[in-house]
């Protein structure tokens, strides 16, 4: 919903509604992100061989809860952009900043011996760095300061909220259809 209402109450100039909808979805990814990567960190082994049977990836998990923290954060600000109209500028930072810098280091760290470790260390620094890139043209695009506003969803954001979950519930449970 983010590139439909920043786009929509920025250009109706609707700054305290653009920037409540704003921290609702900060707020709410910050707590799913975070709590989502504790899982990982603090329970890794139970992911690995619980969840996915295989106890080998159990030193990894810590990892792939900062990958999963780090896009979390990193989706939240590419889909701001493309609310803002800077679709451009998006796919300048993903595709030729991020993407050539994950691909050197992660052979430069294959290099020096790591594994799988590489890939995803890479992963988290390109995330980082379009992060950090992404979220200061955030900022410099938002039409004032940045408030920390909350005000109640409108009807068509529950609306709105409610068909994306139905959508994403059925598209998740897809492949899974003739097991049903």
């Amino acid at each position: 919903g983010l590139v439909k209402f920043v786009s929509k109450y920025t250009t109706q100039k609707n700054h305290s509604r653009l920037f409540s909808y704003l921290n609702k979805a900060l707020t709410i990814n910050s707590l799913m992100s975070f709590a989502l990567s504790a899982f990982f960190f603090y329970f890794p082994q139970y992911i690995s061989e619980g969840l996915l049977s295989n106890s080998k990836l159990t030193p990894y998990m810590p990892y792939f809860g900062g990958l999963l923290l780090v896009n979390g954060f990193l989706v939240l600000a590419d889909q701001s952009i493309r609310g803002l109209q800077e679709v451009k500028s998006s796919t300048l930072i993903n595709t030729f900043v991020r993407l050539p810098l994950k691909i050197v280091l992660t052979v430069g760290l294959f290099s020096f011996g790591f594994g799988l470790e590489a890939y995803i260390v890479a992963e988290i620094v390109g995330g980082f760095l379009a992060l950090f890139l992404l979220s200061r043209l955030v900022v410099r695009r938002l039409p004032s300061p940045y408030l920390f506003l909350f005000k109640t969803s409108n009807g068509e954001e529950k609306r709105f909220r409610l068909n994306l979950l139905f959508t994403n519930t059925l598209l998740a449970l897809q492949p899974y259809g003739d097991s049903f």
